[in-house]
């Protein structure tokens, strides 16, 4: 894990730091990160009398920008955030394009408003968050993810996060969305997150209990994992979700959840693919001794386009539901020269766009009634089509040991199961297993 120059070390205090909960102490915290930035080293920063203060919430420049080699040592060191970056993004933590950095030991207070406590950006490898409170920090307590973003080798343990985390549609615990969401971008690798408590709830809420919207699509969840390889989630409690306790998606693989606990979500654990071509899906998912319990919709909720789910001696309260998820992506040339033209359905709909790449076009069937013969483009023109992917499939589904609620099927269109064991795994009383079609 990161590797710090231990022998360099300073600590706030000797550049005026206060932590009297109203003196702004972002210069101090920056002098002493300029004093490691060539040699790298530990910055301490003692427990406070009340708080060190960081930004005005206005002024940009305040973050703490995180030089390589450097670890950051609190002592249960509450800071009250109020920091903006250079780019004026509300983030405290800013660690981009470094190697070798460390976080240990803060409490951080977002003051319930649009705030990221940890922010991961740009090339960063060796990165290790350790024992941190972060609480009421709207819309992600840590984040990895931007465009470029592409990380190695991080570890996330023993961290509480409570409070107005993520107002619906926009926020989450933990949020790792390190790439885009094609296949020639880089792949993040080895994630290890273990000892966790994450309870998000709806900001809007005044007693910090989640909203749950009748047809809600986003929102806060505990975990939001996508586009990455090799994770591991160990001994993890999570609630109060709107979407899920855990939500895997778009490219992740071999992921393995451990010794975890997901309770009062919409789904405990949600699998998904929704990605833009089939080198992005889903792949190699595993529970092993999983619980949940009073979950809204599913313990477990696996959608079509996703390959090998396992889900080993698990106690799962509530069923495993398998959707299917948009049926074809359709890929087609888009004219040159013309703009951004519409696409019709033979229904005469407009077909909704799920990404443009290399002068192509990726359209989406939502419904199940896209006729490759019948899309016409917005002059009434037919459409040649260059490829196609069917995303009504889940490849492979183990299920060994434990106890479940169940298995369903929901939404009209029934996703196709290949690939099905299920050995050794007690129904719960009243539970029924109700499989869809298999090949």
């Amino acid at each position: 894990m990161p590797n710090v120059a231990s022998a360099n070390t300073v600590s706030v205090l000797d550049f005026g730091a206060r932590g009297d909960g109203y003196t702004d102490d972002a210069a101090a915290f920056q002098a002493a990160i300029g004093a490691l930035a060539l040699t790298g080293g530990t910055i301490v920063v003692p427990r406070p009398s009340v708080g060190y203060v960081i930004g005005d919430g206005r002024r940009p420049g305040t973050s703490l920008r995180c030089p390589s080699g450097v670890a950051w040592q609190g002592e249960g060191s509450r800071i009250i955030h109020r920091a903006r970056t250079p780019e004026g993004r509300n983030e405290l933590f800013d660690i981009r394009d470094v190697s070798d950095v460390t976080v240990d030991g803060f409490i951080v207070d977002g003051e319930e408003q649009v705030r990221k406590a940890v922010k991961l950006s740009g090339q960063t490898q060796r990165i290790a968050l350790r024992n941190m409170e972060i609480f009421d920090c709207v819309n992600f307590a840590i984040a990895c993810g931007d465009d470029d973003s592409v990380f190695q080798d991080v570890l996330v343990e023993r961290i509480s996060i409570s409070g107005a985390c993520g107002v619906a549609g926009t926020g989450s615990g933990i949020n790792f969305f390190p790439r885009l969401q094609s296949g020639d971008a880089p792949a993040s690798r080895g994630l290890t997150m273990r000892d966790l408590t994450i309870e998000v709830s709806d900001g809007r809420n005044p007693k910090h209990k989640p909203k749950f919207e009748k047809k809600q699509k986003s929102g806060p969840q505990c975990i939001k994992l996508n586009n990455l390889i090799g994770a591991v989630i160990e001994r993890c409690n999570g609630s109060g979700a709107a979407i899920a306790g855990i939500n895997v998606s778009n490219g992740t693989t071999d992921l393995t959840i451990l010794d975890s606990n997901l309770s009062a979500n919409t789904w405990g654990v949600r699998i998904t693919s929704r990605s833009n071509d089939s080198t992005t899906v889903t792949r190699n998912t595993t529970l092993r001794r999983v619980s949940t319990s009073g979950n809204r919709k599913a313990a477990v909720a696996i959608e079509s386009g996703t390959f090998n789910t396992r889900i080993e001696d698990c106690r799962l309260e509530g069923a495993i539901a398998l959707t299917r998820s948009p049926q074809r992506r359709v890929q087609i040339a888009e004219p040159r020269g013309k703009g951004r033209a519409t696409w019709k359905d033979a229904a005469g709909r407009n077909v909704k766009v799920s990404g443009r790449r290399n002068n192509t076009v990726i359209l989406q069937d939502n419904n199940g009634t896209m006729r490759l013969d019948s899309l016409t483009d917005e002059r009434g023109q037919r459409v040649a089509v260059i490829g196609e992917t069917d995303f009504g499939t889940i490849s492979g589904l183990t299920i060994l040991g434990g106890e479940i609620g169940g298995i369903k099927t929901q939404g009209k269109v029934k996703p196709i199961l290949t690939g099905f064991l299920m050995e050794g795994t007690r129904i719960a009383p009243g539970g029924k297993v109700k499989l869809p079609p298999q090949r």
